[in-house]
Formats: structure tokens, sequence, C-alpha cells
């Protein structure tokens, strides 16, 4: 039987009365229960209760579909279809799921025993200071409560009230200088200048092309210290002896390249490399990682002018095929 666990931020389009007081709950709710701290609860139910094929831990490439799309399965849904009913998946999918936060999930199911097939994302988008140490995406709280849980700590334990971001740790991150394809600046200046783009004189096209700077423009080197959590990613899996199928979020590089010219694909490359040699470092043995970090035409992206990797329908199908094939090879 193929499983993907449903989400409540996935929900069915619903009247504005319901969804904004169903969005009025759920801010109560995920201070008194955190979010990512609830989606590991669920995931050792699911682990504890049946057998457990696949695990994958996804990003929110796994969490978006287009207006437009005829196919409005999300991600998990199409490789579990595609995987066949004689397997069974789990999932835990959430906006900006890093590295750090993945591994706590992955620590908490080693501790637990479990050693399923693992499917796990490799985005570089989310190792740069833009979005490594966006308030929103670090998860420090939740990675903090799921690291110090024991294995067989019963699942009514698997709970915790973790701190809302505030506006002074935004006002903090504002702060933060970063050097985007030679511009440098602090992060809060850059986002003003998205946010108002009007009034810095920004055209459409003059907003994309800020837009994707600020979204790609970082470069990751070796030494980048946010590749650390990335070879600490390598070390558990290869720790748990789980089959792993690691994959490259998507990238628009085309919209990219015709926005900033060459270096867009050159620095993008390069710094897709430098995450696969880190998860590389971190696993030790000879590890194969699907390059699927370069692969989408723009039109396989939901909207490009976002310059996110939220690929669309026929997107999400390709994608599909390679991670399932490589799926199979472990089952």
């Amino acid at each position: 039987m193929t499983r993907i666990e449903p989400d409540e931020e996935l929900a069915p389009t619903e009247p504005p009365q319901a969804s904004a007081l169903r969005r009025r709950v759920r801010v109560v709710r995920n201070r008194l229960d955190n979010l990512e701290v609830r989606r590991a609860r669920k995931m050792m139910n699911q682990l504890r209760e049946s057998q457990v094929d696949v695990l994958a831990i996804g990003d929110s490439m796994w969490a978006f579909t287009a207006p437009y799309d005829e196919d409005q399965r999300h991600l998990a849904a199409i490789i579990t279809h595609d995987l066949g009913p004689e397997v069974t998946m789990h999932g835990v999918v959430g906006a900006g799921y890093n590295a750090n936060l993945i591994d706590a999930y992955l620590g908490l199911a080693q501790r637990g025993g479990f050693r399923p097939v693992v499917i796990v994302p490799l985005t570089v988008r989310l190792v740069t200071v833009a979005w490594g140490e966006h308030p929103n995406y670090t998860y420090r709280g939740a990675v903090s409560a799921i690291s110090q849980m024991p294995g067989d700590i019963p699942s009514w334990r698997i709970r915790k009230a973790v701190r809302p971001n505030s506006a002074a740790d935004f006002a903090a991150y504002d702060k933060l200088e970063i050097t985007a394809f030679g511009e440098t600046a602090p992060i809060g200046d850059f986002r003003r200048r998205l946010k108002q783009h009007g009034e810095f004189g920004l055209d459409r096209e003059g907003r994309e092309k800020l837009l994707y700077a600020f979204h790609h423009g970082e470069r990751v080197g070796p030494d980048s210290p946010y590749l650390e959590a990335v070879r600490q990613l390598g070390r558990r899996i290869a720790s748990m002896g789980s089959p792993v199928v690691a994959y490259e979020t998507a990238v628009p590089i085309m919209r990219g390249e015709e926005l900033h010219g060459p270096v867009f694909r050159t620095q993008t490359l390069a710094n897709q490399k430098a995450v696969r040699d880190a998860f590389q470092e971190g696993f030790g043995d000879s590890v194969d990682i699907l390059r699927t970090g370069a692969i989408f035409s723009t039109e396989e992206f939901i909207d490009p002018e976002d310059a996110s990797e939220h690929i669309n329908a026929a997107g999400r199908r390709r994608l599909s095929e390679l991670i399932v094939d490589a799926t199979r090879q472990h089952l």
C-alpha cells in the first residue's frame, strides 16, 4: 500500500471566512505544538504502526502546484503513485526544510531503529546567508527539540512550543550583508527594493533580475559554514545504513541566464557542485546524486518570475520519474 501523510497546509480551497478562522486556529496551535515537531510525531507514529519502505523529506518543491496544472497532484502523490501499491512511503514536507532539520528528523528515526530508503533534497538556496539565516527557515527551535528526543519517546511526548519569530529577529536578519553577483549590501536593502520596487525605479524585469540575484546570487564555496550541515546529513544517512536517493532542488537556470548572463549558469553549477561534494564528503562511500538542479526548462516552473524552485505538473512528472527509478533500485 502506498501512503503519504496528508498535510493540513495543503487543504482544498475554502470560503474566505473559514480560511481566516483556520489561519487563526493554526497560529495558536503552532505556538503550543510546533508544526515541525508535530510532523516528527506523525512520522514516528507511521514508522511504528506499519512497515514504511520509503521516507521522503522534501522542501517546498513538494508542496506547490500551479493553478493551471491539469494534474493537481503534489510531487509526493505522483511519486507514491509511480512507486506502485506494493510500496509504502511516508513524506515529511515543508517550506525551506534545510539539512539541519532533515538531519533532526532522520536522527529521530535512526534512534527509533528504523532504516527505510531515504529521499532527500540538496538545495543550494538553503546554504546561502540570505536563506540559511532567514528567521522563518532556520528552524532552530524545532531542530533542537527533535534532536534531543530519544528513539523510544512516547508519541504524546513528541510535542514542543517554539518561540515565534519576532520583529527583532527580522531586524537582525536585515542587517546581515550578502554579496550577490558582485553587489554587496545588507539583506534589508535587497528586501526593501524588492517590496517597494517602484520607489526604487525598478520595472518588472528589473525587479525580477534583483529577485534572481537575492535567491541565487551568492557564491557557495567549499568553506561555506552552511555546508557543514550538508556534510552532517551525509554522515547521518551513512550511519543509519539506509539506502539514499539524493537529488538537487531545481533552479530556473535558463531564465536566470537570460537576466544575468553566463555568470548565472557558471555560478549555479559551481554552487551545486559544492553542495554535492559536501554531501559526498559526509557520506563517505560513493553515492549517486541525481543531477536535477539545472535540467528543467523555464516552461517547467510554476512562475519563473518568482525565481523559486517550484515546478509545474510537467516538471513534477519528470522529477518523479527520476526519483522513482532510483528508489526502485534500492527497493
